[in-house]
């Protein structure tokens, strides 16, 4: 596909922008967005689109996001507290293609700021008390505040606004799980006996949630997502809702939590959440549930992307919450004692 040119993306701000009667700005770059998309920003817009031919193209994951994102809004708009509203892009227009672009796009309103990833790279350390102050407390607040918006079925958003799956969620993720063990097994990210172990103890223990909700839920919760003001270091947005769906919050704080390799940052977000929405009951559990099945998962990508040191981050931290169902997973995590941190990346 060729870029789009500045014509093509004026007349679509005009057109799709209450508040702008002239462009300002006609220098087109790139954003580091969504992998699966190129982003480009021009006069406070960022226009994305995707990389690959879509299998529906009424229906791509950018119509998803576009439908996460006016969901957001219509609850920012309904709540009082300014203080408590979710910062996402306010999206415009998504469409299938249009004349100059043959794939599907979305027109958002651009964040200002840059990924938090990028500045954990600059710095080598997030472990700094101005950002466990200002980050930490936005990021649990933020959270707290998407799992607060209720969602029907389970699974990615249908073009209904509701989960592909009818529920319940403890359904939906056995299946989820079932496949993503038979998906890992022969892949040599670890032994297939350790696959099959924990397969079998993630079935034995599935009464761990019983009881559980479901709401919105971002799917992608991590750094790389998060955008800041480098100089205040508060957060500026949330993007990348194309993965976004109806789940349990506990997919979203595991996910969280195991990229978190700060214990106080980690301790902040989890007090600042807490100051809005309550954790459910047997939360560290649960917690442990969700988090070596997630860590199972971080840790596939990372073996196929050859990065061994977060690799073995993501199984020692997966094996050490497997451990409070089995103790046997202690030695297993043993073996990559020396992986404390992940490798921090940021363009």
């Amino acid at each position: 596909m060729a870029e789009p040119t500045v014509e093509v993306l004026s007349n679509l701000i005009l057109e799709h922008s209450k508040s702008k009667d002239s462009i300002s700005d006609t220098q087109i770059k790139t954003v580091p967005l969504d992998p699966s998309c190129t982003t480009y920003e021009m006069d406070g817009h960022w226009f994305k689109v995707m990389k690959a031919e879509p299998k529906n193209p009424n229906y791509t994951p950018l119509h998803r996001e576009e439908y996460v994102l006016k969901t957001i809004d219509a609850f920012n708009r309904k709540t009082a507290d300014l203080a408590l509203h979710i910062p996402i892009t306010k999206a415009l227009f998504a469409d299938a293609s249009m004349e100059g672009v043959d794939r599907p796009y979305l027109l958002t309103e651009a964040i200002t700021g840059s990924p938090l990833m990028k500045y954990m790279a600059q710095n080598n350390n997030i472990a700094t008390p101005d950002i466990l102050e200002a980050m930490g407390n936005d990021i649990g607040i933020f959270l707290a505040r998407i799992h607060a918006i209720s969602a029907k079925g389970c699974g990615l958003f249908a073009i209904t606004g509701e989960g592909v799956h009818p529920g319940p969620w403890q359904k939906y993720f056995a299946l989820v799980n079932e496949s993503q063990w038979k998906h890992l097994k022969g892949s040599g990210v670890v032994d297939d006996s350790i696959i099959d172990k924990l397969a079998q103890m993630t079935i034995d223990n599935q009464s761990v949630m019983i009881g559980e909700t479901v709401s919105l839920c971002h799917n992608d919760f991590q750094y790389s997502n998060m955008w800041i003001d480098p100089e205040t270091k508060k957060l500026t947005g949330l993007v990348n809702y194309a993965q976004s769906g109806v789940g349990s919050p506990m997919a979203d704080i595991s996910s969280l939590y195991m990229h978190c390799s700060d214990e106080n940052f980690w301790n902040k977000i989890t007090e600042s959440y807490q100051s809005i929405r309550s954790f459910p009951d047997k939360f560290e559990k649960k917690l442990a549930y969700y988090s070596y099945v997630f860590g199972l998962r971080a840790a596939w990508f990372f073996h196929m992307k050859k990065d061994e040191q977060t690799k073995g981050y993501y199984l020692r931290r997966a094996f050490e919450e497997a451990s409070i169902f089995d103790d046997s997973f202690k030695a297993e995590a043993g073996k990559y004692a020396s992986c404390t941190h992940p490798r921090v990346v940021g363009g």
